[in-house]
């Protein structure tokens, strides 16, 4: 991951809470006075009182909009633009489309420094100027957030980590294999 050997970026993985519980899996009770089944954990068993609420789902979308909210400054937002099959870079149902986004706060956050990132070896499928990303521009538009969006992962990291050391501010980073 680019924020574990770039200890300047800051993804909500690498939030002591993010820690805490990534990878895990629990379900919420509505019989155990603790809220949780500490026997079964099956979400896709339809029988309500197994799994009465996938609760990581629930969990990550609060930890995402507290995240978005407490964005400072320059954030920069990372994404795939060599996806295979219908993959896309951006996605507005993904967690950063439909929570972080929706709570970056303009106020705030004084640009989103898109870097469109390809697989090594791989052609692109998406560029700043098409695909997914015109939907991901049209969004922040929107929002009224100004953003720069930069191809190539070698250009793309040397520009962010140049924007980030230049910046007095302080900030946050929200990335997304969205």
């Amino acid at each position: 991951m680019f924020s574990d050997v770039n200890l300047q970026a800051t993804t909500l993985r690498n939030t002591l809470t993010g820690y805490l519980v990534d990878e895990l899996t629990w379900c919420g009770s509505v019989t155990d006075p603790s809220g949780f089944n500490w026997t079964e954990c099956n979400p896709s068993n339809s029988n309500t009182n197994v799994c009465a609420g996938y609760n990581n789902g629930a969990f990550w979308s609060g930890a995402s909009q507290r995240f978005a909210l407490a964005a400072r400054g320059s954030i920069g937002l990372l994404l795939n633009g060599s996806k295979s099959g219908n993959g896309k870079a951006y996605e507005s149902t993904s967690f950063f489309g439909s929570v972080e986004l929706p709570n970056l706060q303009p106020s705030q956050v004084t640009i989103v420094n898109i870097m469109l990132a390809n697989d090594i070896g791989v052609t692109a499928k998406e560029t700043c100027f098409s695909g997914s990303l015109i939907n991901l521009r049209r969004d922040l538009l929107q929002k009224k957030l100004l953003f720069s969006c930069v191809e190539n992962p070698r250009k793309s990291c040397q520009f962010f980590l140049k924007q980030l050391k230049s910046s007095h501010k302080s900030y946050s980073t929200v990335c997304a294999s969205a």
